[in-house]
């Protein structure tokens, strides 16, 4: 599989079942390394803030994925919750995803539709943070960025009370859909735990042709130059766009460029039509 070996077809198709096995999540080199530091030190740091934030399609949620999958092979717990544009109004709602898998009481016992309850203002807190010093724990929080009022407080909350506990909260979300693109920000800025704020960008190069050679094989650089136009960088558009072309059976050289271009065209459909 190293850029070096000879094409031919039994290899390449070898190749192409072994990537589709892949997430797209494999690219992003830096940003793996440094979540894979902070979930493989917990046994060792105290809480721990990722924020990994950018346009759509730029690879969060892949990576809050990443994160959660690595840290439960592990052995760390791993508490995990999609935010979403229809439940944004409603009190709680990611905090009740986070804390489903753990013994406590359900949210809708405890607060109110206007607000937490005076007698426990951060329902199910303390229980977690009991919980998170026994084992180390990660939340994993998609689609921040749609996070309800009160579960944004109780995060922050937690992140304030949790010196000294084996603890990560890693959150992505979409710069451009958020009423509020701050929301990185308003997460960080409770006082004591370490932040990392990561901005997403389009792949670079080096890594699209990567994705291309684990993929589809040696490349030349005018497929590869085509493929990263076509896809913009974006780790999810790429992945599928090679993918599909892998599963043609073609060589990925400048002579099928029409076959790649025709393959991109029905994958930005695809996407367009998801989003």
């Amino acid at each position: 599989m190293t850029g070096s070996t000879p094409f031919h077809q039994p290899q390449h198709h070898a190749r192409s079942a072994t990537a589709t096995e892949d997430p797209p999540s494999r690219v992003r080199a830096r940003e793996r390394a440094m979540v894979a530091a902070v979930v493989d030190g917990l046994d060792t740091s105290g809480p721990v803030l990722v924020t990994l934030s950018g346009r759509s399609g730029l690879g969060q949620s892949a990576l809050v994925r990443w994160a959660a999958d690595r840290a439960r092979e592990s052995g760390h717990r791993v508490l995990r919750a999609r935010a979403a544009l229809s439940e944004s109004g409603l009190p709680y709602g990611v905090v009740t995803q986070l804390l489903e898998p753990l013994d406590v009481p359900p949210i809708s016992m405890r607060a109110t539709p206007s607000g937490p309850t005076r007698r426990e203002p951060f329902p199910g807190l303390a229980g977690l943070l009991r919980a998170a010093r026994e084992c180390p724990t990660v939340l994993a929080v998609e689609d921040a960025h749609w996070l309800d009022r009160e579960s944004l407080h109780w995060l922050q909350a937690l992140l304030r009370r949790s010196a000294g506990a084996p603890l990560a909260v890693v959150c992505g979300g979409d710069d451009a859909a958020a009423a509020d693109p701050g929301w990185p920000g308003e997460l960080g800025s409770a006082p004591g735990p370490v932040a990392h704020h990561l901005t997403l960008a389009p792949l670079p190069p080096d890594e699209v042709a990567a994705e291309v050679a684990r993929v589809c094989g040696p490349a030349d650089e005018a497929f590869t130059a085509e493929a990263a136009r076509i896809s913009a960088g974006h780790p999810a558009v790429l992945h599928d766009l090679l993918q599909r072309f892998a599963a043609l059976g073609h060589r990925p050289a400048a002579a099928r460029l029409p076959a790649l271009r025709a393959t991109g065209s029905a994958v930005l459909g695809d996407h367009l039509m998801s989003a």
